[in-house]
Order: C-alpha cells, then structure tokens, then sequence
C-alpha cells in the first residue's frame, strides 16, 4: 500500500476523510442546473395554464411537459404559445 492510499485508509476509518475543492464544485454546479430546470418547468407550466388555448390543449401539453420536459419546454416556445403561431418563423420581437 501506498503512503497516501495508507492514510485515505486510516482516515476514512476515525470518519476524517479529506474532501476535495473539485467535490464542491462539481456540487454546486448540479445544485445550479437543477434548480433552473425546477425554474423553467415551473415557467413553462405557468405560461401553458395561463395561455388561451382550450382546456383539453392545455392538459395535452402539460401531460407533453410532464413526459418530456427538456423536448416540450422548447416545443411550447418554438411552436405550442398562440403568440408563436401568430408571429410565424423569423418574425422579430
């Protein structure tokens, strides 16, 4: 065994294992994009219900959203809003 696997042992055996700068990081990152895919899913849920579309249009898109979400959030912006389909492709804000 080596001097530094020896001691990782020996650590992680009295619960003082060290932790690296790279763990907290990398934390922080998933903690950051998860927390934006909760808030663009809640965004697009709330543009859906608070659309004008039929109540039967809404719940086929939020079942959409619910079974697809990364595929529908882009789908709802790009295609689904009825001020999408009223500008057309192209047309500038």
């Amino acid at each position: 065994m080596t001097s530094v696997t020896a001691q990782l042992v020996l650590a992680s055996r009295s619960g003082d294992v060290p932790s690296h700068p790279g763990h907290w990081l990398l934390s922080a990152v998933l903690i950051g994009v998860l927390l934006a895919l909760v808030v663009l899913f809640v965004v697009v849920v709330g543009s859906i219900l608070n659309s004008a579309l039929p109540p039967g249009r809404k719940i086929v898109w939020l079942l959409f959203v619910f079974c697809f979400p990364v595929l529908a959030w882009f789908a709802w912006y790009l295609i689904g809003r009825p001020d999408a389909r009223r500008r057309g492709p192209g047309t500038a804000y």
